[in-house]
């Protein structure tokens, strides 16, 4: 790294500011760049939005051979709360080295958690499996954000962006669909076996053709950058997330994670110049309610999405083919609509009605009826998350 990469970068207070390091104005990038990266990118954010639905038309196979009821709830919990637990260090993370690699080693452990999932011989292997590949969606989705906004000219980056997210949208959609028709016609193992050779086309592709600036950074000695890294309030954040709530143990795990919340909340306005959550971010409301609005709105969604597809195969006999099928109505329903606030406030509300609606669900329900309720649920979900 040359001189001029590693001077230091300080806000009006003094202190570091990893989010206003930058090397300068970058070249633009040839045209092949850009495609490449636009393939790339796209192919892994649909690797790892897939795996957020595709297990659910999956999870009666998987039970059935690790006869293992109670899981069911890891099978997805293990896959979303690393993901999320991990997002904030991993925004760090690339503050603070390169870019490329860290993201290469993202997408790596992305590919060796699928694996696990994949040859499972367990049900607790296998959940141990979907943490790792988290822990490995977290920095790809850091990683392919932090990447555009290095080679894509500025103008150009809110077209990318939003590709990103239809693909990503599209990927969630499908889910379902070729999770059950790989359960149906090969082994649920390929939900999982599926994810290899595509992650590994995108790592030998980026490895040896994309070349991502990356941001200045202070010549910190590996200590310094360790607390740049807010360990502190990682250690807060992540078990506080991810800690495991079972059995009699229940109410005491849910205490703990209680504490630990609060103590990295604590921890964020106390150690304001390394925080992986700056607190003035939340002094801004609308972020703040963007943010309390995804929690709300993404537990209510996996909840339906992973568990209705179960009551299809256990209760009505369907299939997976068919269970995926039936839960089209829902997934759709929940395409961007384009509305703004106040039609936000009129979706928590139809949201909330047809999550009650499905309280209503019985073994010999009509067509009309199981169709209806996605809808009602899926088109208030809609209005509330798009906008």
């Amino acid at each position: 790294m040359n001189e001029k990469s590693t001077q230091a970068v300080h806000d009006g207070s003094g202190e570091f500011n990893p989010s206003k390091a930058t090397d300068g104005k970058f070249e633009n990038q040839p045209l092949t760049t850009i495609i490449i990266l636009t393939a790339t990118s796209l192919m892994v954010m649909f690797l790892i939005a897939l795996d957020r639905t595709i297990i659910t038309t999956a999870i009666p196979g998987i039970t059935d051979e690790f006869k293992s009821l109670s899981d069911i709830g890891w099978y997805g919990s293990g896959y979303l709360m690393t993901s999320g637990a991990f997002q904030l260090m991993f925004g760090k993370i690339y503050s603070m080295y390169s870019v490329k690699l860290v993201l290469l080693l993202s997408i790596l452990l992305f590919e060796i958690g699928s694996a696990i999932c994949g040859a499972a011989p367990s049900s607790i292997a296998f959940v141990i499996g979907r943490a790792v590949a988290g822990v490995g969606a977290a920095g790809i989705l850091a990683g392919s954000v932090v990447t555009i906004t290095r080679i894509v000219p500025l103008q150009k980056q809110p077209a990318m962006n939003g590709l990103l997210g239809a693909i990503f949208g599209i990927a969630i959609i499908l889910g379902p669909l070729i999770g059950g028709a790989l359960t149906s016609h090969t082994t649920w193992r390929w939900c999982f076996y599926i994810n290899l050779p595509i992650g590994g086309v995108v790592m030998v592709v980026r490895a040896f053709t994309i070349k991502v600036p990356n941001s200045k950074t202070v010549s910190l000695s590996w200590n310094e950058k360790l607390w740049q890294l807010d360990p502190i309030g990682a250690l807060c954040l992540v078990p506080g997330v991810i800690c495991l709530w079972t059995d009699g143990r229940v109410i005491a795990l849910l205490s703990v994670m209680s504490i630990l919340l609060i103590a990295f909340v604590v921890v964020q306005i106390c150690l304001p110049k390394t925080a992986m959550a700056p607190p003035r971010l939340f002094r801004q409301r609308s972020i703040g309610a963007g943010l309390w609005q995804m929690a709300f709105v993404g537990a209510g969604m996996y909840v339906i999405i992973y568990y209705l597809p179960v009551w299809f195969q256990a209760i009505k006999g369907d299939s997976a083919v068919k269970a995926g099928i039936k839960l089209l109505p829902l997934m759709v329903s929940m395409l961007k609509l384009g509305y703004y606030t106040p039609v936000r406030l009129i979706g928590f509300v139809i949201m909330s009605i047809g999550a009650g609606l499905f309280v209503l669900l019985e073994v010999n329900i009509g067509h009309a009826k199981w169709i209806g309720y996605q809808v009602v649920f899926g088109f208030g979900m809609g209005l509330s998350m798009h906008n």
